[in-house]
């Protein structure tokens, strides 16, 4: 007994779970440290909406990762400086299929298709080092392989709302790979109309996170991090 309480006690005690979030300051944008302190340690700022990923908390900090100007970045923030995106509505799952899931509720649906990886219609990149290993997928590279040959891409994601229907640009997940179905989990913030559909993808050991964002039915930008 003694036992299972001190494991209880050990999980109570640990950060909180990885997740995505958004800056949310009542200045507009909020300030990045190299530490979780306040002091003369500012390194960047974030304006209002700036898609992050929490990795852990320490007190009220949270280590997050995050990309600005193409560059992948880290850093630590205060905690009320942050909206959890998983705080919103979740999207009741209605069907899993090996290569379709859907998600609806009232007149909001969505539509998420993958597909066998057909090597023919890309164009690979070996490494010259190590023959065996793709480097690049059509010019990009690949998440979700550590350098495998991939066995799954996605196909489609798909919004309807009443009428209004809106498709994420292929190029949005062109050199994402590795779908989990089982990892996919859509949130939606009814009053502002924007719907995050963010996934946990990997080979076994090309892990990586995304998340896609649609405004009022419109794509509005995505972000993928090495979480785990």
């Amino acid at each position: 007994m003694k036992i299972f309480l001190l494991l209880i006690l050990c999980c109570a005690a640990r950060p909180a779970l990885s997740q995505f979030a958004f800056i949310a300051d009542k200045d507009g944008q909020a300030n990045i440290r190299t530490s979780a302190t306040i002091a003369d340690n500012i390194e960047d700022s974030l304006q209002n909406g700036h898609l992050v990923y929490c990795m852990e908390n320490d007190g009220n900090w949270v280590n997050i990762d995050y990309i600005k100007n193409g560059a992948s970045l880290t850093g630590y923030i205060y905690r009320n400086r942050l909206i959890m995106v998983e705080q919103y509505e979740k999207i009741t799952q209605l069907s899993s299929q090996p290569h379709q899931l859907s998600f609806g509720k009232d007149s909001l649906s969505i539509t998420i298709r993958s597909q066998p990886f057909y090597r023919p219609k890309n164009k690979l990149f070996f490494s010259t080092e190590y023959p065996g290993i793709v480097e690049l997928i059509n010019g990009k590279l690949p998440f979700g392989t550590d350098g495998n040959m991939p066995n799954t891409a996605y196909q489609s994601i798909e919004i309807q709302t009443g009428s209004r229907k809106t498709i994420v640009p292929a190029g949005e997940f062109a050199d994402l790979f590795e779908p989990n179905f089982n990892k996919t989990s859509v949130n939606y913030d009814r009053r502002q109309d924007i719907l995050y559909i963010h996934a946990m993808n990997s080979d076994g050991a090309g892990g990586y996170l995304v998340i896609w964002r649609i405004v009022k039915g419109e794509y509005r930008d995505r972000f993928v991090a090495y979480g785990f």
